[in-house]
C-alpha cells in the first residue's frame, strides 16, 4: 500500500500485515497527495502539490524514475486502462476554466491541457436556481472504462 504522507513529504510503502517496507522522501515543500498505479501495478504516479510535479516511480525497486512539472496544484490522478496516460486534475482552477492535465505515461511528458469550462448548461445569467461558475477543487478522477471519457469530482461555485 503506497501512502502520501502530505505534511511530511515523504510516500510511505506499507505491507498487507502494516509493516513498514519503505519511507521515500519526495523532497523538501513537495507536498504528495495523490497517488495512482499503473495497470499491472509496475509503475506508480505520486502527485507532489508544493511542486506543481507528477513523480513516477518503479514499484519494485521502489526508484524514482521520473519527475514532470506540470504547473500549480496537481490533485488526483488516473491512469488508462492501458496504461498509456495519466490524467491530473488542478486542484484550484484559474479563474475562467479548470484544467486537467493529459500524460503521455511512455515519455512522461506533457500531451495537452483539458480544459473545463464555466457549468450552467443554457444558463447565459445566474438566478435563485441555476447559476455559472468554474468547477474547482477538482479532488477526484476517473477514466472510463473504454477510455474515452473522464469524470472529475470537483465544486462549483459561482
Amino acid at each position: 500500500i503506497w501512502v502520501a504522507c502530505n505534511g511530511d513529504d515523504r510516500v510511505r510503502v506499507v505491507g498487507a500485515d502494516g509493516a513498514l517496507l519503505a519511507s521515500l522522501p519526495t523532497g523538501y515543500g513537495s507536498a504528495p497527495i495523490g497517488i495512482a498505479a499503473a495497470p499491472g501495478g509496475a509503475t506508480v504516479y505520486v502527485t507532489l502539490a508544493g511542486r506543481g510535479e507528477l513523480a513516477r516511480f518503479d514499484a519494485v525497486s521502489r526508484q524514482r524514475t521520473g519527475t514532470l512539472a506540470l504547473g500549480p496544484h496537481p490533485r488526483a490522478i488516473a491512469v488508462s486502462g492501458d496504461g498509456s496516460r495519466v490524467l491530473v486534475t488542478r486542484f484550484l482552477s484559474p479563474r475562467d476554466h479548470a484544467e486537467v492535465w493529459r500524460v503521455n505515461a511512455a515519455t512522461l511528458t506533457l500531451s495537452d491541457t483539458l480544459r473545463l469550462p464555466k457549468l450552467g448548461g443554457d444558463v447565459n445569467f445566474d438566478t435563485t436556481a441555476a447559476g455559472r461558475g468554474v468547477p474547482n477543487d477538482l479532488a477526484g478522477i476517473a477514466i472510463s472504462p473504454d477510455g474515452r471519457t473522464a469524470w472529475v469530482a470537483a465544486q462549483k461555485a459561482n
